[in-house]
């Protein structure tokens, strides 16, 4: 009820205004902040939390928003009941808002469809738009410094909630106009999007992030595009789950791990299951020197990709590691071939069931695992691992590659269903040596990878001693100097930048003007004449100008005349007019000037004679 009085009371003096009400009246001051679009209206903030439409929280020169009143602001900016834009606030004189905090503007109470984000904010706080039913669009502002959506936690995500999770009209987050996120984003928490039916487009190309949480896009039924940032290397479990427009995806050379996960349950994995309009996936490579096509997989979730029944095309790259195709990870896909890389070591039970594989699968050579070795996909794991020494081709019904003579060698037989392949191990059917050729260790730096050495056969392209991907260097700081604030300029702390690559380690922090001491000096004044007024003596600040005693007006002095002609300027005297009857030379002849006329006509000398009768001749 007060609210709602406020707002019939206050209307009609704010909606001239362009300013909140002041909540808080009477409070501490404490430095200003701009609550206006514009950047143009600066509030005076108060203590105690709410100022204005906002509740606030201080760390030192950082603000957290903790809450916000909507009425209010509707109220402060007119335009706001129709075009339902929230611009959130930016700070001044040093002060910032970095974080918006943890559930403000979640669930169904507002009615805003966009929220432009100001550059000065870095994190968004778990939940903090969740449920928003109506929010369609979140504009970054330009030069963006987001570093965290949905603060992670322990590297996989903090289940209480993504901060858009179910904002089911969510169509596009981005800087300006676009789909980007910026550069500095380095965390996306779990279930941060999921379930934001509506977006369609998120492109991280920019970003930092080296890993997507659990469940982070999960349910996202239409989005058709994601771009991932060239430094990833985990998609966490059940990341993309349920993107069913998804049509096509390419992994950078970096990626590591798809549905990675500390503990997880069998099936939990799952990272792009359900995603029925996926066609293609494609393992981006690495350029080492002159050689190209390897990538960085070592590590596949079960059930990755089941369910993603338009799957055709699988692209894999040879791995500086080696990796196992797992359980039910192409389930029910619309695979009918694939080229296996020689760095799989493993095919786990039901890994192609399903599918529509034809009888044969290639390595990425061109070497033949086994006829009819997907015709059944089904495989016992039981029946893996038995071994057979001094064994002839007529004893194994299907040998992989070209087969082998009648030498001794030692074979693991795998079996899949009823058909057997051999694993040939590091045994050459050809009785060749490798031909061995070394890549060299390849130093990291602090903007890219390293690689340990690596070995492999010239003649048959296997791999015989993988390498392992180096973290990327420490950056090696300098520091940016500061400036000292002065009373007329703001200072700035010290910052800390990488002496190889430039990038900013610590940003520079502004601070604030000192206060100001007024130095007092003589605005000299100046004497009137009898052509022109003078002024006063006056006082400013010799440091800032402020006026801190004014100039008064002095007016003309009269002219000095001599012999008719004023001294100072020349003028002549102007002629005396005299008016018949104006005795008291006030240009009027009035009862006064009657009356004196009519005592010295009649010969009255006093006032005592007044009210006798004469007569007059």
């Amino acid at each position: 009820m007060i609210k709602k009085f406020l707002a019939v009371f206050l209307s009609a003096v704010i909606a001239g205004t362009g300013m909140c009400i002041n909540a808080n009246a009477g409070g501490e001051k404490k430095k200003a902040l701009d609550f206006s679009p514009s950047g143009a209206a600066v509030q005076t903030l108060q203590s105690g939390g709410i100022e204005n439409c906002w509740n606030v929280f201080y760390s030192g020169y950082d603000i957290t928003i903790k809450g916000f009143d909507e009425e209010l602001y509707a109220l402060a900016h007119p335009e706001y009941n129709t075009d339902h834009i929230l611009y959130l606030p930016t700070g001044t004189d040093g002060y910032k808002v970095t974080v918006i905090g943890y559930g403000v503007f979640s669930g169904d109470s507002y009615s805003f469809t966009k929220v432009v984000i100001p550059n000065t904010v870095t994190e968004i706080e778990v939940t903090a738009f969740s449920n928003n039913v109506h929010l369609e669009e979140v504009e970054l502002e330009e030069d963006s410094v987001l570093e965290v959506i949905s603060r992670w936690r322990d590297g996989f995500g903090d289940r209480r909630g993504g901060a858009f999770a179910g904002c089911e009209r969510l169509k596009r987050i981005g800087m300006g106009d676009t789909d980007k996120l910026p550069e500095s984003l380095k965390g996306i928490g779990s279930s941060t999007f999921s379930g934001c039916v509506a977006l369609k487009s998120i492109d991280l190309s920019q970003c930092k992030l080296t890993s997507l949480s659990y469940s982070a896009f999960t349910g996202c039924s239409s989005l058709e595009k994601i771009i991932f940032p060239k430094n990833l290397e985990e998609i966490g479990l059940r990341c993309f789950e349920g993107c069913e427009s998804l049509v096509e995806l390419s992994f950078p050379a970096t990626l590591k791990n798809i549905g990675s996960y500390f503990n997880y349950q069998p099936g939990e994995s799952a990272a792009f299951k359900g995603c029925s309009s996926l066609k293609s996936i494609c393992f981006e490579t690495f350029e080492i020197g002159s050689n190209k096509g390897l990538c960085s997989l070592k590590f596949l979730g079960e059930n990755t990709f089941e369910d993603c029944v338009n799957l055709t095309d699988v692209q894999f790259a040879e791995s500086i590691n080696s990796f196992t195709i797992p359980l039910s990870c192409f389930k029910n896909t619309g695979l009918r071939s694939i080229d296996i890389p020689s760095c799989v070591t493993e095919i786990q039970n039901d890994a192609f069931a399903e599918t529509k594989f034809s009888n044969q699968a290639h390595t990425k050579n061109g070497d033949s695992y086994s006829v009819g070795i997907f015709g059944n996909p089904t495989i016992s794991s039981s029946m893996f691992g038995t071994t057979y020494d001094n064994v002839t081709p007529s004893e194994v019904p299907k040998i992989a590659g070209h087969g082998t003579d009648s030498n001794a060698y030692v074979f693991t037989v795998k079996k899949f269903g009823p058909e057997f392949f051999v694993d040939l191990g590091d045994y050459n059917p050809f009785h060749y040596p490798h031909t061995i050729k070394t890549i060299p260790r390849d130093e990291p730096t602090c903007t890219d990878y390293g690689f340990t050495e690596i070995e492999y056969c010239t003649e048959c392209g296997k791999i015989l001693k993988y390498g392992e991907l180096i973290p990327k260097a420490a950056h090696i700081p300098e520091t940016i100097p500061g400036r000292a604030a002065t009373e007329t300029k703001t200072g700035l702390t010290n910052g800390k930048r990488c002496s190889v690559c430039g990038e900013i380690l610590e940003a520079q922090k502004t601070i604030p003007k000192l206060a100001h001491v007024h130095t007092p000096e003589k605005i000299p004044g100046k004497a009137a004449t009898c052509t022109q007024e003078g002024l006063t003596a006056g006082e400013r600040c010799s440091v800032c100008g402020e006026i801190l005693k004014k100039q008064t007006k002095l007016p003309k002095t009269a002219h000095n005349y001599v012999n008719g002609v004023c001294t100072v300027c020349g003028e002549e005297k102007p002629a005396k007019q005299i008016m018949i009857g104006d005795i008291d030379g006030d240009r009027e002849v009035t009862s006064a000037d009657a009356l004196a006329i009519l005592r010295y006509s009649v010969g009255l000398s006093s006032n005592s004679e007044i009210g006798k009768t004469y007569s007059v001749r």
